[in-house]
């Protein structure tokens, strides 16, 4: 058996829980599910794209199967009432557990129709940028360019600008923060393969 009730049965079976704590955890995740896609931050870019206003939609990207057949308030409210979301809220460390995302507002009973009320009028995409998504620019690409390299061919004393950083970090600096980190992270690169073909030379003369 697959999907939510399948696994929670195995659950079940691996420690010992009763037929009550079964069906309590078949509606707490099956709800989530539904939240995870329809609702949120991270829902389905498919349900996002056919929630977008009909001139950001695009055209190539399949239709959502499931979401539009549901009262996205009426999910999220059963979700909120069951007792393994009311026993999670109690234990602060876990509360994010009880959101569609990690990067989701709390739920309030119509957190999910709010935000999808914001895709559907002003476009708002994953950071939460409204006018749909974004095309890079030139600068952003050369960001996550870097972040794809790494930090091979940077001088140890130089990696702490990829370590220390996400992508997401540099994307959220203004545009000349986001060019004088670029300048750094090139410019120890190249100065780093320079100073590679340097030794190299020098070790092939004495050879």
């Amino acid at each position: 058996e697959i999907g939510i009730p399948g696994l929670v049965r195995t659950y079940i079976k691996g420690f010992g829980l009763s037929k009550s704590n079964e069906e309590e955890m078949i509606k707490y995740f099956s709800n989530w599910e539904l939240l995870r896609q329809c609702c949120g931050k991270q829902m389905s870019s498919r349900w996002r794209n056919d929630l977008f206003p009909e001139h950001l939609k695009n055209k190539q990207i399949e239709p959502h199967p499931t979401c539009k057949s549901y009262n996205i308030d009426n999910v999220e409210k059963e979700f909120m009432g069951s007792k393994l979301f009311q026993v999670i809220e109690e234990y602060p460390n876990v509360r994010p557990l009880n959101k569609p995302s990690l990067l989701d507002g709390a739920l309030n009973g119509t957190y999910c129709s709010s935000y999808n009320n914001l895709v559907q009028t002003k476009g708002v995409y994953f950071w939460g940028t409204e006018g749909g998504r974004n095309i890079r620019s030139k600068l952003e690409l050369s960001i996550k360019n870097e972040f794809n390299i790494g930090i091979e061919n940077l001088p140890p004393q130089s990696q702490y600008l990829l370590l220390n950083s996400t992508y997401r970090d540099v994307w959220k600096l203004s545009k000349e923060d986001q060019e004088a980190w670029i300048e750094k992270v090139q410019s120890a690169r190249e100065q780093f393969v320079s100073m590679e073909k340097r030794k190299r030379r020098r070790h092939n003369k004495n050879d």
